[in-house]
């Protein structure tokens, strides 16, 4: 799509890792939400943190698609699934009609970071 960047969060990580890494308003409209969360987590430094915020009770914005909506321990599992340990994983939810919502703050763990 004209504008987007190249960088394919389902597929696509940096060799380098960040001390925050934020994806806001993301994750509903990947095909692969569990390989972006594992590829958040690869790029999440040891003792950094991974912001993520989702919609809820929002309405469809396909741009270009719009796949997955989380409850607040959906979107936790997610990022448990990903590589975080789930006792670093806090999950909130908030919102109305007016501004609906899930955000997720993950702190990755004091060991490098050892996936594949």
């Amino acid at each position: 799509m004209p504008g987007l960047p190249d960088f394919d969060i389902c597929k696509d990580r940096t060799d380098e890792q960040y001390s925050i890494v934020i994806a806001d308003q993301v994750l509903e409209h990947v095909q692969r939400p569990h390989a972006a969360a594992v590829n958040i987590y690869a790029m999440t430094k040891p003792g950094g943190w991974a912001m993520v915020a989702t919609p809820f009770l929002f309405r469809v914005h396909a741009r270009p698609h719009d796949y997955n909506r989380w409850t607040p321990a959906g979107l936790k599992q997610l990022l448990v699934e990903g590589g975080f340990a789930e006792a670093d994983v806090q999950a909130f939810g908030w919102g109305n009609k007016a501004w609906p919502g899930r955000i997720s703050a993950a702190r990755c763990g004091p060991t490098a970071y050892g996936g594949t």
